[in-house]
C-alpha cells in the first residue's frame, strides 16, 4: 500500500518547478520534498540535495496537453 500527496506551487512566473510530492509507502518509508518540474516539455520529478544545491533526477515523462 502506498499513498500520494501533492502540493501545488505558487511560484514566479517562468519557474520550472510546479509542485512538491510525499510518496508513503506502508506504515514505514517516506519520501518527502519531491520536486515536480517541467523543463524543455518534460515533466521530470526530482529530488533537491542540499549539499550540491542540485536536483537528483528520478524519472521524466513528455508532457501532455491533458
Amino acid at each position: 500500500k502506498y499513498s500520494i500527496k501533492v502540493n501545488e506551487v505558487r511560484a514566479k512566473e517562468g519557474s520550472n518547478i510546479k509542485g512538491f510530492a510525499t510518496v508513503v509507502f506502508g506504515d514505514s518509508f517516506k519520501i518527502t520534498n519531491i520536486a515536480i518540474l517541467i523543463y524543455f516539455e518534460l515533466i521530470f520529478a526530482a529530488f533537491a540535495t542540499k549539499t550540491r544545491h542540485k536536483f537528483t533526477y528520478i524519472f521524466s515523462v513528455p508532457q501532455t496537453n491533458a
